[in-house]
């Protein structure tokens, strides 16, 4: 007599569908880590292109003995620019600007929005001093290695925020 045998070449059903549902859980953890780090990033880049636009405004400064503006938009917290005092007169106004605005050196927008420690622009003078102290900030809950500005007198440092509860300010920004 001969025996039936059954051969078993694959996967049931059962097994296909739970293999299915650990590769959903699996890319379900998986993409949420991945736009934390794109956001850490997008933060970290912000922040550190913010810190060479400022050396940029600063060396410009002391290169063509013209005093820099920095000015961050107030409408929209993302955009800020350099601006050059073409009348040289130390203050940042409209006779500063032809109609075609030549006088703004750069623009650039973050990805998120700043918080700053005071509402005036930071001007560099000829010798790259600046006139005011002032941080800058991108506040989040994705802990980026870097998320704040400091600029003194004669000093632009970036660090990380200590409180992300706490205000935009010098003390509250561990510099690196």
């Amino acid at each position: 007599m001969m025996k039936n045998k059954i051969f078993s070449n694959g996967f049931t059903i059962v097994e296909l569908v739970i293999v299915i549902a650990i590769m959903g859980v699996l890319l379900l953890i998986a993409s949420y880590q991945f736009s934390r780090w794109i956001r850490r990033y997008n933060i970290e880049k912000d922040i550190r292109q913010m810190q060479i636009d400022l050396l940029y405004a600063k060396k410009m400064a002391m290169n063509k003995n013209i005093t820099q503006f920095f000015r961050v938009d107030t409408s929209d917290k993302r955009t800020y620019e350099v601006i050059e005092d073409r009348n040289r007169n130390e203050q940042l106004d409209s006779t500063d600007c032809s109609a075609n605005n030549d006088c703004i050196i750069l623009r650039y927008t973050a990805k998120y929005n700043l918080s700053w420690s005071s509402s005036d622009d930071i001007s560099f003078d000829n010798r790259g001093i600046s006139n005011e102290n002032k941080t800058f900030c991108i506040f989040s809950n994705v802990s980026p290695a870097v998320d704040c500005i400091v600029i003194s007198n004669t000093q632009i440092n970036i660090g990380k925020i200590i409180d992300q509860g706490g205000g935009c300010n010098a003390s509250n920004c561990e510099q690196k």
